[in-house]
C-alpha cells in the first residue's frame, strides 16, 4: 500500500489506547514509514462522510 499524503510505503501497525479507561483498547491501522502519516478505521470513515457544500458562502475571488 502506498501513502496517499507521500506515496511511501505503509506498513501495518498495531496501536494500544489506554485511554481513560484501565483496560487497554488494540487496534490496527496504517503507519507511512516515510512521512509519518497514520490512518486508521475511524480516520477512513471520516474521509468518506464529507459534509454537503453550502451555497452562496464561497470565497469572492482576488482581484489582480
Amino acid at each position: 500500500m502506498c501513502c496517499p499524503r507521500c506515496g511511501g510505503l505503509m506498513l501495518l501497525v498495531r496501536y494500544e489506547d489506554w485511554g481513560s479507561t484501565t483496560t487497554s483498547q488494540t487496534f490496527l491501522a496504517w503507519d507511512c514509514a516515510q512521512c509519518g502519516a497514520v490512518i486508521d478505521p475511524v480516520i477512513l470513515a471520516n474521509r468518506t462522510k464529507r459534509p454537503a457544500p453550502i451555497k452562496n458562502r464561497a470565497r469572492v475571488p482576488a482581484v489582480v
